[in-house]
């Protein structure tokens, strides 16, 4: 099953789960059924216009979602999902 690797920032709303596994055939349906068991972690992924926040990158595997087709790519049963926070300084 594909499966998330929750950055640490985002575990306080996950129960403190680093990894989650998901049955899904895209990135969105992941992404429903995550938001679905932590409702809570959405607003800091997803914007009002229910796009992926500027801030958060998402990678499958070792792409960018952006060099893929977003969210509707597709997820084989080992993709590994990654959630990176993108920090600026000043």
């Amino acid at each position: 099953m594909p499966t998330f690797q929750i950055p640490e920032y985002f575990t306080e709303f996950t129960d403190q789960r680093p990894l989650l596994e998901v049955e899904a055939d895209n990135l969105d349906e992941a992404f429903d059924q995550l938001f679905t068991i932590y409702p809570d972690v959405k607003a800091k992924i997803i914007n009002p216009e229910g796009g992926v926040h500027p801030f958060i990158m998402v990678f499958v595997g070792k792409y960018h979602i952006n060099a893929l087709n977003g969210l509707r790519t597709k997820l084989e049963k080992d993709d590994i999902i990654s959630l990176l926070i993108n920090l600026a300084g000043g």
